[in-house]
């Protein structure tokens, strides 16, 4: 644990690691665990996100494509669909600060905008 904090301080790029790190250490002490037991709880966000993904998707496919004539239910069913929505706004960024490197952190969050512009 102690000989990942110098490679952290040292790098001026990762600020960001910086503290993502010392939170991680605050929450280590808080349950009591350590910083491998912590990264579990990745773990079972990522297995979650595959798990419920086979319960949504049909789900969504059967119902989120049906056409309505009343403006109310249409508003209803897109607020619905934003509280779904809501955590792929919050999971690509932490993701894309977890998993790259500053320099290559632009061009990858540039594609997935790109992407999700284009839609399908």
């Amino acid at each position: 644990m102690a000989a990942g904090i110098p490679t952290c301080i040292s790098d001026p790029i990762s600020g960001d690691r910086l503290t993502q790190l010392i939170g991680m250490i605050q929450l280590s002490g808080t349950f009591d665990k350590t910083l491998q037991q912590l990264t579990y709880a990745n773990g079972a966000t990522l297995i979650n996100q595959g798990i419920w993904n086979c319960a949504w998707m049909p789900f969504a496919v059967k119902y989120a494509l049906a056409s309505t004539e009343n403006y109310t239910i249409f508003i209803v069913g897109r607020a619905f669909q934003g509280t779904f929505e809501a955590p792929i706004e919050s999971v690509v960024p932490s993701t894309t600060i977890d998993m790259l490197f500053l320099h290559n952190r632009v061009e990858l969050v540039a594609i997935y905008g790109l992407a999700a512009l284009g839609g399908n």
